[in-house]
């Protein structure tokens, strides 16, 4: 009854000619229904108001419940009831029976207390599916000079049916598991609870039906054959009842030369953390467990917003190996910490996401079971702090958390991929006093570097992670990769690639930041590339690369590459401009830049794009983050940024 006075929602009478709306007496908020009460009780009274429902009533329904708290003072004496209120949901009959109204007599109920009641009317609007209904609240007082005074408030309609089904269902392959990913349903009424996802082998034998106890709209089913074409069908379950499976997915088959993959649209929080215990963000569905057939190079990556509500306590995320055989395949690698780790920055800023990535690549044997899980903690001990994972929501779903592993056959002792290589440090680095505009080693003998001769004409897939921060605010730090060999450097003294990670106002806030892309390279031709620095400006200012220490380590600072013959297809797509997005509503995804930094392929066989985005995102107008994402468009129809990926980067 907020709208008070007036309100169009509620059209009143009252033979008296009083507002029936009123601030008197309200149980919540500002306003309630007063009904009767006259000055000196008269003159006899009828107060009624009433709200046509703006919907027919619903086929399928299961549960109904009309709620609402009242008020009574009475003069009436005990056990009369000339005085009363009625309440209820009606057709056009305006019948009252139990089925759908209750009848409260002032002699019975005039303690003036507020009381909470309900009805249930699950039986009363199922018998009047797809009409129109009325809930209607009267009052009466027969004027014999014991006056009746009834006040209502906080009333409620609650109808609970099956949620809808899911739609735009979307299946991928993955080894030897498939991803599915889907847009929510109508609740109806009720909080949806879980999906159950059910595959189907060749599209039409049905196997085992698989409930998700999640509300995540990203779910990675396992267990699947390679080879075998599937389909899958998603269910949506709220607290009354199961729905409609949605239509079938696209066919998928898994298949070895896939990533595994585990997602997650929820929002994950960690409260009370010691800061040095790693914990799972979750352990059921941010894990997984493999078999490779043969020894292999495992390339992981994790990409999750990170974030805090109290300024201070970082935000530590990590990649946890477990499982193996043989020196150098054995994990974990020392006990209790994850194979790969990153801080995210919350000193001085709260609600601000961080994009952060993680990335590392192991060796793994053959026949041996690896189980790769998502872990994370503070800095430090956050006694009565939270952290967060998953920026927005966008309709239902957070941004997603995802881990994915992709094998690459390995052989050699230690394992070997001419193909994929890496190099890393746990060392912290420093750089003081930075011109601004000379790139330089992170540290003595240019470590990370790697030099390789190219097995094949193709890309090269490079990637550089680093937890960057500096101890003044207002240097930024710069990370870029440098290559030497065949057509490089482009620009002598110049990166081919980099990123600059903010520090404007924050100090002591790591920054796990990423900077990737590709390369062109030419079959028996040696690169030598590595990670480079410098401040966004000159000064004396101080900046970092690497967080901790665990244990002596500091987290790791990593240069890797991954070598994909192509045959000359273009795999990137990038530009050097500088973007600006004004008066966004918050809602509509813009394109960056619909004709650079877009890419058109035709595959020539089935197969799984790794997607990746990487751009400097920043605001002039604190309190404004900054969402980056990926939409992908076919003959098939369109897939928005939020069903493919995206990030939400802090302006806070």
């Amino acid at each position: 009854f907020e709208f008070g006075v007036g309100n169009p929602y509620w059209p009143e009478s009252s033979s008296g000619g009083f507002e029936v709306i009123t601030p008197t007496n309200p149980h919540s908020g500002r306003y309630s229904v007063d009904l009767c009460g006259y000055p000196n009780n008269t003159p006899a009274c009828l107060d009624v108001i009433s709200q046509p429902l703006n919907f027919n009533v619903p086929s399928g329904i299961i549960s109904a419940e009309l709620s609402y708290w009242f008020w009574v003072g009475s003069a009436e004496p005990a056990n009369t009831c000339t005085d009363y209120m009625t309440i209820g949901v009606f057709d056009s009959t305006n019948t009252a029976d139990p089925a759908n109204a209750a009848t409260y007599c002032g002699a019975g109920w005039g303690d003036q207390q507020w009381h909470n009641q309900s009805i249930n009317v699950t039986s009363y609007l199922q018998a009047r599916s797809n009409q129109r209904l009325s809930v209607t609240i009267q009052g009466i007082d027969d004027a014999n000079g014991k006056s009746s005074e009834f006040f209502t408030d906080d009333v409620a309609l609650s109808i609970y049916t099956a949620p809808g089904a899911p739609t735009n269902v979307l299946a991928q392959p993955d080894n030897g598991e498939a991803t599915i990913s889907w847009e929510a349903p109508p609740d109806g009424g009720s909080p949806i609870r879980s999906y159950t996802i059910t595959p189907f082998a060749n599209g039409t034998t049905a196997d085992s039906p698989i409930v998700f106890n999640s509300t995540s709209t990203y779910e990675v089913m396992s267990g699947l054959l390679n080879g075998t074409a599937y389909t899958f069908q998603v269910a949506a379950t709220n607290a009354y009842a199961t729905g409609l499976a949605s239509t079938s997915t696209n066919a998928v088959t898994p298949d070895r030369a896939y990533v595994n993959e585990v997602v997650s649209t929820n929002q994950f929080g960690l409260a009370n953390s010691d800061g040095v215990t790693w914990q799972p963000m979750d352990a059921t569905y941010l894990s997984t467990s493999l078999l490779p057939s043969s020894d292999s190079l495992a390339i992981l990556n994790a990409n999750v917003d990170l974030w805090t509500a109290n300024a201070g306590f970082n935000q530590d995320i990590g990649i946890a190996v477990s499982g193996g055989t043989g020196s150098g395949t054995t994990y974990p690698t020392v006990a209790g910490q994850p194979k790969a780790w990153k801080e995210s920055g919350g000193y001085a800023g709260t609600f601000s996401p961080n994009a952060a990535a993680v990335h590392t690549i192991v060796a793994l044997k053959a026949a041996t079971t690896y189980t790769f899980t998502l872990v994370w903690k503070t800095n430090k001990p956050a006694t009565g702090t939270s952290i967060f994972a998953g920026g927005g929501p966008i309709g239902a779903a957070y941004s997603p958390t995802r881990m994915t592993v992709q094998l690459a056959p390995a052989s050699g002792t230690p394992l070997a991929n001419a193909y994929v290589k890496t190099a890393m440090s746990t060392n912290q680095f420093w750089l003081r006093g930075s011109n601004g505009s000379t790139w330089t080693d992170l540290g003595p003998g240019a470590v990370p570097a790697i030099s390789f001769t190219a097995p094949d004409d193709g890309m090269v897939f490079v990637s550089g992670n680093a937890d960057l921060w500096t101890t003044i605010a207002g240097f930024n730090q710069d990370l870029g990769i440098t290559a030497q060999g065949g057509a490089y450097p482009t620009i002598v003294g110049q990166p081919e690639l980099w990123k600059e990670s903010g520090a404007y106002a924050g100090t002591y806030s790591p920054n796990a930041a990423v900077v990737n892309g590709t390369l062109a390279v030419s079959k028996g031709v040696t690169y030598t590339l590595k990670l480079q620095w410098k401040a966004n400006r000159s000064g004396n200012g101080t900046i970092l690369a690497g967080a901790g220490p665990i244990g002596g380590a500091y987290s790791p600072t990593r240069l890797s590459l991954w070598v994909v013959p192509t045959g000359g297809a273009r795999m990137d797509a990038a530009s050097n401009q500088q973007y600006s997005l004004t008066n966004n509503d918050g809602a509509t995804w813009a394109d960056m830049d619909a004709t650079n930094l877009k890419l058109l392929i035709t595959p020539s066989n089935n197969c799984v794009a790794t997607l990746s985005a990487n751009a400097d995102l920043w605001t002039a107008n604190a309190g404004i983050n900054q969402d980056l994402g990926i939409q992908v468009s076919s003959t098939q129809g369109t897939y928005t940024a939020d069903r493919v990926g995206w990030k939400e980067s802090g302006g806070f």
